[in-house]
């Protein structure tokens, strides 16, 4: 959890603790971790998160010892290529390259202020607000930035931090503006121009942008029995969790204490205060037709399109909807954009293994799988 991740470091920074921060920046091959993942290492050598384990995540473990020493920030590869035999337990055979830095509170001897730089992070998270992380992976001698110099970047701007120099800080955030509209991890390389910064030698600054935003978030409508389960499974998987239903008897923090948000309202008025956005998964299991024409009418209306929007029901229930929601206007395009019937087929029975169905979808949506969902099928047909 990135939010976690952020908070736990904030937490150790104010203790007084140094913490090395190893972050997968590159993979090759069936690398055991994606990039962008992460792993804490505190002083005392106990760790937080995990790159993989194994072998490779030992290998950076103990790197990470070594940067919380020299405080020089180090790129580690790991090749796990050779671990690979009948006699070995390693399913993984790529390489991944580690970025390794420290992050130190406060003091007389620092520069920069890495407690302030994780706060502005939190503090964008807290608002729904995707920001980019630059850290310099290598520079040239004599460059204006050094190797784990980081920059904190927000809508076209500079929030912390600088590359020294006016035509590199340009260039990072052109770089980052596009890292952020497609919302993935990357390594950059920007020219260093002698020209505009006389007494510096030419060369290229290698960076890892990262976007650290907000969970996606599973909107709940409905809170019957199918929610409940639903809920804990997509708080497991990472979700920030919005319950919404307009019984404050089943929409309340005792029947989902893992929710992010539990909220008792009508639902047209209650999607509206949840601000239902672009990372947003919708799940419409409410207890009647009334209510999915209502919620359904609000969400496939709005300004910001959601990235899922699924609504469970029998064929004809959801046919039912549709043809309603067609003779009061809205556009057989628009209701193209819902999954229903929902969920992929597992042959879903007890509410557990419906939920399962929901989130397997979902998360197939959210990864580019290519398991076939219900709603295709049919169409299919």
């Amino acid at each position: 959890m990135m939010n976690g991740f952020y908070s736990q470091l904030v937490e150790i920074l104010r203790a007084g603790e140094q913490a090395a921060v190893a972050t997968v920046v590159a993979t090759r091959g069936s690398a055991p971790r994606e990039v962008g993942a992460k792993m804490l290492v505190r002083s005392s050598g106990s760790l937080l998160g995990t790159i993989g384990g194994g072998c490779g995540e030992a290998q950076v473990w103990r790197t990470a010892l070594q940067v919380l020493e020299t405080g020089e920030p180090a790129l580690e590869l790991v090749d796990l290529t050779e671990e690979i035999s009948m006699d070995s337990a390693s399913v993984c055979g790529g390489t991944m390259e580690v970025l390794v830095e420290r992050w130190s509170p406060a003091s007389g001897e620092e520069t920069r202020d890495d407690v302030a730089l994780a706060d502005a992070i939190l503090e964008r998270y807290g608002r729904r607000l995707p920001v980019v992380l630059a850290t310099v992976m290598a520079a040239p001698p004599r460059a204006s930035c050094t190797p784990g110099q980081r920059v904190l970047l927000d809508q076209g701007s500079v929030v912390l931090g600088g590359l020294g120099s006016r035509v590199l800080d340009e260039a990072l955030l052109s770089a980052a503006a596009n890292t952020k509209e497609g919302e993935t991890a990357r390594v950059v390389t920007l020219s260093q121009l002698t020209d505009a910064h006389p007494g510096e030698l030419p060369g290229s600054v290698r960076l890892y942008l990262e976007v650290v935003k907000p969970h996606p978030r599973l909107v709940v409508l409905g809170a019957g029995h199918i929610a409940v389960p639903l809920s804990k499974m997509a708080k497991l998987l990472d979700f920030d969790v919005a319950v919404l239903d307009d019984r404050g008897s089943f929409a309340n923090a005792e029947r989902f204490p893992e929710a992010n948000s539990v909220l008792a309202a009508e639902f047209a008025e209650g999607i509206r205060q949840l601000a239902v956005d672009r990372d947003s998964y919708v799940v419409l299991i409410t207890r009647g037709h009334q209510h999915d024409v209502e919620c359904l009418r609000e969400l496939v209306e709005a300004e910001t399109e959601c990235a899922y929007l699924g609504m469970i029901g029998s064929r004809r229930r959801v046919q039912a909807v549709f043809e309603l929601l067609g003779q009061q206007g809205v556009s057989a395009a628009k209701l193209a954009q819902v999954h229903a019937p929902i969920g992929i087929d597992i042959r879903a029975k007890t509410p557990a293994e419906i939920a399962l169905s929901i989130m397997a979808e979902i998360v197939n949506i959210r990864r580019g799988g290519r398991a076939v969902s219900l709603s295709e099928r049919d169409n299919r047909i």
